[in-house]
């Protein structure tokens, strides 16, 4: 929101309810550490694992914790923080978030899902059920795009494409083994991060064409992790 102010989401270690939101002031060099929990007079909760800026707020996948936290990112108070539970009423584990056309939309582990939740009301509003374990994921030309990891309960290899409009998996394509993280090229070529099986099978950084339906692997990148398409390059950790 403001160009001089960077908002850095603090993991905190696993199961200890110590995840923190930094706000760091680039002009000044000045930074404040519970940029939420002063705020709130509370803690954000157990491992953050991802959050987007979209439209005027800040959303903040918990996954131990459950939970969505919705932020006004200048102030880091809490606007609501949304329920990430199944059916039973066990935690969804939710993992990473993209945003589209009002809209974001969130992967969950435990009931292999993403949610549709509604940026105006703030509820969820819709789920459809993917592959095994999704992760990563992202909006273009109509169409979400899940990498299906597998990599709690056995491997999977694919990513869902789901249609937009209405909000079902219309197709599968086969990628890497244990495909983690996704971004776009302005051109609507789907770059995939697969992290391998940490064994025998590699990771590998490969490219999808959505038109021609192939799938390509870049050779000239190893060990892939997290990246960002920006200006239509990859930055690849």
């Amino acid at each position: 929101k403001d160009e001089k102010t960077v908002l850095i989401l603090n993991e905190g270690g696993f199961n200890q309810n110590n995840s923190t939101l930094a706000m760091y002031d680039i002009s000044k060099g000045s930074i404040r550490r519970n940029h939420f929990n002063l705020a709130n007079d509370r803690g954000l909760g157990s491992v953050g694992n991802d959050m987007i800026l979209y439209g005027s707020k800040l959303y903040i996948v918990m996954n131990l914790s459950g939970t969505i936290e919705v932020v006004e990112p200048s102030t880091g108070k809490s606007i609501k923080q949304i329920s990430m539970k199944t059916e039973a009423g066990t935690n969804k584990q939710p993992r990473q978030i993209t945003s589209h056309n009002g809209k974001v939309y969130v992967t969950s582990i435990e009931d292999d899902t993403v949610v549709r939740i509604d940026t105006t009301t703030l509820n969820v509003e819709a789920t459809v059920t993917v592959g095994m374990d999704p992760e990563g994921i992202i909006a273009d030309n109509g169409k979400l795009y899940v990498a299906n990891s597998g990599g709690w309960s056995g491997f999977d290899k694919t990513i869902s494409v789901i249609d937009l409009s209405s909000f079902e998996v219309i197709k599968e394509i086969e990628v890497g083994v244990n495909p983690v993280n996704l971004d776009v090229d302005k051109n609507g070529n789907i770059y995939i991060s697969a992290l391998g099986n940490y064994s025998d099978t590699p990771a590998v950084f490969q490219k999808f064409d959505p038109i021609t339906e192939t799938v390509t692997t870049i050779e000239a990148i190893s060990n892939p992790s997290k990246f960002l398409v920006h200006n239509n390059k990859a930055y690849i950790v």
